[in-house]
Protein backbone atom coordinates (compact mmCIF):
# COMPACT_ATOMS: atom_id res chain seq x y z
CA UNK A 1 0.00 0.00 0.00
CA UNK A 2 3.34 2.52 0.70
CA UNK A 3 4.65 1.61 -2.68
CA UNK A 4 0.88 2.68 -4.21
CA UNK A 5 0.62 5.92 -2.05
CA UNK A 6 4.17 6.94 -2.41
CA UNK A 7 3.54 6.19 -6.60
CA UNK A 8 0.49 7.67 -6.93
CA UNK A 9 1.94 10.96 -5.58
CA UNK A 10 4.61 11.10 -7.29
CA UNK A 11 2.69 10.58 -10.40
CA UNK A 12 0.36 13.74 -9.08
CA UNK A 13 3.36 15.88 -9.20
CA UNK A 14 3.93 14.98 -12.66
CA UNK A 15 0.95 15.54 -14.07
CA UNK A 16 0.41 18.70 -12.28
CA UNK A 17 4.11 19.84 -13.50
CA UNK A 18 3.42 18.81 -16.73
CA UNK A 19 0.59 21.71 -17.53
CA UNK A 20 3.51 24.05 -17.22
CA UNK A 21 5.92 22.22 -19.26
CA UNK A 22 3.76 21.71 -21.97
CA UNK A 23 2.42 25.76 -21.41
CA UNK A 24 6.22 26.37 -21.54
CA UNK A 25 6.88 24.26 -24.73
CA UNK A 26 4.12 26.44 -26.75
CA UNK A 27 5.37 29.42 -25.32
CA UNK A 28 7.22 31.44 -28.05
CA UNK A 29 8.79 34.03 -25.41
CA UNK A 30 12.07 32.85 -23.98
CA UNK A 31 11.83 34.85 -20.95
CA UNK A 32 7.84 32.77 -20.65
CA UNK A 33 9.45 29.64 -21.14
CA UNK A 34 12.08 29.67 -18.48
CA UNK A 35 9.36 31.11 -15.93
CA UNK A 36 6.89 27.75 -16.57
CA UNK A 37 10.01 25.57 -16.83
CA UNK A 38 10.79 26.80 -13.07
CA UNK A 39 7.69 26.70 -12.55
CA UNK A 40 7.47 23.12 -12.96
CA UNK A 41 10.55 22.18 -11.71
CA UNK A 42 9.30 23.78 -8.14
CA UNK A 43 5.94 21.83 -8.35
CA UNK A 44 8.11 18.27 -8.78
CA UNK A 45 11.69 18.59 -8.69
CA UNK A 46 12.00 15.27 -10.56
CA UNK A 47 10.61 17.08 -13.82
CA UNK A 48 14.21 15.76 -15.66
CA UNK A 49 12.27 17.38 -19.36
CA UNK A 50 12.19 20.73 -17.47
CA UNK A 51 15.29 20.57 -15.56
CA UNK A 52 16.69 19.39 -19.53
CA UNK A 53 14.96 22.25 -21.19
CA UNK A 54 16.38 25.03 -18.66
CA UNK A 55 20.02 23.25 -19.19
CA UNK A 56 19.58 23.72 -22.73
CA UNK A 57 19.01 27.63 -22.87
CA UNK A 58 23.05 27.39 -21.89
CA UNK A 59 24.49 28.87 -24.28
CA UNK A 60 28.25 27.92 -23.89
CA UNK A 61 28.62 24.90 -24.57
CA UNK A 62 30.88 23.15 -22.45
CA UNK A 63 29.24 24.94 -19.10
CA UNK A 64 25.90 23.10 -21.00
CA UNK A 65 28.15 19.69 -21.35
CA UNK A 66 28.93 19.78 -17.34
CA UNK A 67 25.91 20.44 -16.65
CA UNK A 68 24.04 17.44 -18.73
CA UNK A 69 26.50 15.31 -17.24
CA UNK A 70 25.97 16.16 -13.88
CA UNK A 71 22.70 15.56 -14.68
CA UNK A 72 22.41 12.44 -16.65
CA UNK A 73 23.41 9.94 -13.05
CA UNK A 74 20.51 11.97 -11.23
CA UNK A 75 18.34 11.08 -13.83
CA UNK A 76 19.60 7.44 -13.86
CA UNK A 77 19.47 7.30 -9.94
CA UNK A 78 15.67 8.38 -9.83
CA UNK A 79 14.28 6.43 -12.23
CA UNK A 80 15.82 3.05 -11.05
CA UNK A 81 14.72 3.81 -7.48
CA UNK A 82 11.51 5.40 -7.71
CA UNK A 83 10.32 3.79 -11.60
CA UNK A 84 9.36 -0.08 -12.67
CA UNK A 85 12.72 0.13 -14.97
CA UNK A 86 15.52 -2.47 -14.60
CA UNK A 87 18.69 -2.18 -17.41
CA UNK A 88 18.66 -5.56 -17.39
CA UNK A 89 15.10 -6.59 -18.18
CA UNK A 90 14.29 -3.43 -20.49
CA UNK A 91 17.59 -3.10 -22.07
CA UNK A 92 16.78 -2.03 -25.92
CA UNK A 93 13.41 -1.08 -25.23
CA UNK A 94 14.18 2.01 -23.12
CA UNK A 95 12.05 4.15 -25.34
CA UNK A 96 8.78 2.53 -25.02
CA UNK A 97 8.36 2.79 -21.43
CA UNK A 98 7.20 6.26 -20.96
CA UNK A 99 9.61 6.16 -17.74
CA UNK A 100 12.70 6.06 -19.02
CA UNK A 101 11.90 8.57 -22.12
CA UNK A 102 13.59 11.69 -20.28
CA UNK A 103 16.30 9.92 -19.78
CA UNK A 104 17.13 8.65 -22.93
CA UNK A 105 16.10 12.44 -23.79
CA UNK A 106 19.02 13.63 -21.34
CA UNK A 107 21.63 11.08 -22.74
CA UNK A 108 20.70 12.16 -26.09
CA UNK A 109 21.27 16.06 -25.26
CA UNK A 110 24.66 15.02 -24.01
CA UNK A 111 25.66 13.00 -26.89
CA UNK A 112 24.81 16.11 -29.27
CA UNK A 113 26.39 18.39 -26.97
CA UNK A 114 29.38 16.25 -27.18
CA UNK A 115 29.93 16.18 -31.08
CA UNK A 116 29.19 20.02 -30.65
CA UNK A 117 32.07 20.55 -28.43
CA UNK A 118 34.48 18.06 -30.56
CA UNK A 119 33.93 15.25 -27.70
CA UNK A 120 33.85 12.95 -30.61
CA UNK A 121 35.15 9.72 -28.22
CA UNK A 122 32.65 10.47 -25.54
CA UNK A 123 29.66 11.08 -28.17
CA UNK A 124 30.53 7.56 -29.42
CA UNK A 125 30.43 5.95 -26.04
CA UNK A 126 27.14 7.47 -25.28
CA UNK A 127 25.64 6.89 -28.73
CA UNK A 128 26.70 3.47 -28.27
CA UNK A 129 24.71 3.29 -25.07
CA UNK A 130 21.72 5.08 -26.27
CA UNK A 131 21.63 1.98 -29.02
CA UNK A 132 22.07 -0.52 -26.51
CA UNK A 133 19.28 1.05 -24.55
CA UNK A 134 16.58 1.60 -27.18
CA UNK A 135 17.47 -0.39 -30.21
CA UNK A 136 14.46 1.19 -32.12
CA UNK A 137 16.44 4.32 -32.25
CA UNK A 138 13.75 6.79 -32.03
CA UNK A 139 16.20 9.89 -31.27
CA UNK A 140 18.16 9.11 -34.60
CA UNK A 141 21.46 8.16 -33.17
CA UNK A 142 22.65 5.89 -35.51
CA UNK A 143 22.73 8.79 -38.35
CA UNK A 144 25.54 10.60 -36.30
CA UNK A 145 27.56 6.92 -35.37
CA UNK A 146 28.09 6.41 -39.16
CA UNK A 147 30.23 9.75 -39.35
CA UNK A 148 31.75 9.20 -36.18
CA UNK A 149 32.62 5.70 -36.23
CA UNK A 150 34.51 6.97 -39.59
CA UNK A 151 36.36 9.46 -37.85
CA UNK A 152 37.14 7.17 -34.51
CA UNK A 153 37.95 4.13 -37.40
CA UNK A 154 35.64 2.13 -35.24
CA UNK A 155 35.18 -0.41 -37.60
CA UNK A 156 33.85 -3.24 -35.91
CA UNK A 157 31.18 -1.06 -34.48
CA UNK A 158 30.69 0.61 -38.13
CA UNK A 159 29.68 -2.47 -39.71
CA UNK A 160 27.38 -3.48 -36.60
CA UNK A 161 25.29 -0.62 -37.09
CA UNK A 162 24.83 -0.63 -40.58
CA UNK A 163 24.15 -4.56 -40.35
CA UNK A 164 21.53 -3.84 -37.54
CA UNK A 165 20.21 -0.62 -39.32
CA UNK A 166 20.71 0.96 -42.92
CA UNK A 167 22.49 3.86 -43.84
CA UNK A 168 19.56 5.69 -44.09
CA UNK A 169 20.69 8.90 -46.70
CA UNK A 170 23.37 10.23 -48.31
CA UNK A 171 25.40 11.41 -45.26
CA UNK A 172 25.39 8.01 -44.00
CA UNK A 173 25.89 6.49 -47.29
CA UNK A 174 28.67 9.02 -47.91
CA UNK A 175 30.38 7.56 -44.71
CA UNK A 176 30.12 4.02 -45.56
CA UNK A 177 31.43 4.82 -48.94
CA UNK A 178 34.44 6.27 -47.29
CA UNK A 179 35.22 3.25 -45.20
CA UNK A 180 35.08 0.34 -47.86
CA UNK A 181 37.56 2.96 -49.92
CA UNK A 182 39.93 3.15 -47.05
CA UNK A 183 39.35 -0.86 -47.32
CA UNK A 184 40.21 -1.18 -50.66
CA UNK A 185 36.53 -2.29 -51.62
CA UNK A 186 35.84 -0.22 -54.50
CA UNK A 187 33.04 -1.37 -55.80
CA UNK A 188 31.49 -2.40 -52.67
CA UNK A 189 32.27 1.29 -51.44
CA UNK A 190 30.42 2.73 -54.95
CA UNK A 191 26.88 0.72 -54.90
CA UNK A 192 26.63 2.28 -51.78
CA UNK A 193 26.46 5.23 -53.01
CA UNK A 194 23.68 3.91 -55.57
CA UNK A 195 21.02 4.38 -53.40
CA UNK A 196 21.75 7.48 -51.95
CA UNK A 197 19.59 10.76 -53.44
CA UNK A 198 21.45 13.32 -55.83
CA UNK A 199 19.79 16.51 -53.42
CA UNK A 200 20.90 14.87 -50.59
CA UNK A 201 24.90 14.63 -51.63
CA UNK A 202 24.66 18.20 -53.03
CA UNK A 203 23.23 19.61 -50.16
CA UNK A 204 26.51 18.66 -47.80
CA UNK A 205 28.75 20.06 -50.84
CA UNK A 206 27.17 23.00 -50.54
CA UNK A 207 27.47 23.17 -46.56
CA UNK A 208 31.14 22.03 -47.13
CA UNK A 209 32.19 24.58 -49.63
CA UNK A 210 30.14 27.16 -47.10
CA UNK A 211 26.98 28.06 -49.78
CA UNK A 212 25.02 26.91 -47.12
CA UNK A 213 25.31 26.90 -43.24
CA UNK A 214 25.75 23.63 -40.99
CA UNK A 215 21.99 23.45 -39.38
CA UNK A 216 22.82 20.59 -37.39
CA UNK A 217 25.29 18.47 -35.28
CA UNK A 218 25.11 15.88 -38.26
CA UNK A 219 26.36 18.74 -40.61
CA UNK A 220 28.92 20.06 -38.34
CA UNK A 221 30.26 15.69 -37.87
CA UNK A 222 30.34 16.37 -41.87
CA UNK A 223 32.47 19.51 -41.86
CA UNK A 224 34.78 17.74 -40.44
CA UNK A 225 34.44 14.54 -42.16
CA UNK A 226 34.37 15.59 -45.57
CA UNK A 227 38.25 16.98 -45.94
CA UNK A 228 39.25 12.97 -45.87
CA UNK A 229 37.31 12.92 -48.43
CA UNK A 230 39.38 15.19 -49.91
CA UNK A 231 42.85 14.26 -48.45
CA UNK A 232 42.09 10.44 -49.69
CA UNK A 233 40.88 11.57 -53.63
CA UNK A 234 37.68 9.61 -52.75
CA UNK A 235 34.92 12.15 -54.48
CA UNK A 236 32.90 10.28 -57.06
CA UNK A 237 32.28 12.40 -60.25
CA UNK A 238 29.01 14.04 -59.24
CA UNK A 239 30.83 15.79 -56.14
CA UNK A 240 33.77 16.99 -57.98
CA UNK A 241 31.37 18.37 -60.58
CA UNK A 242 29.21 20.29 -57.63
CA UNK A 243 32.67 21.63 -55.61
CA UNK A 244 34.10 23.11 -58.48
CA UNK A 245 30.54 24.89 -60.11
CA UNK A 246 31.89 27.33 -57.04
Amino acid sequence: MEFITTNKRRFDLIDEADEYYFAAMKANNKTTKKKLLNKAVEICEFHWDAHLQLILFEKDLEKKYKKLLKLEPEVRKDMLENEDVSFEEDMGSFYSILETRPYIRVLYSLFINAIEINRFRSAFEIGKNILALNESDNTGVRYFMYPLCVLLEETEELEKIDKFYDAGYAANALALYYHYRKLGKKTKANNVLKDAHSYEVDELCDIYVGVKPPSDAHDLLHLIFMPLMFQNEYLTDQMLERYWKY
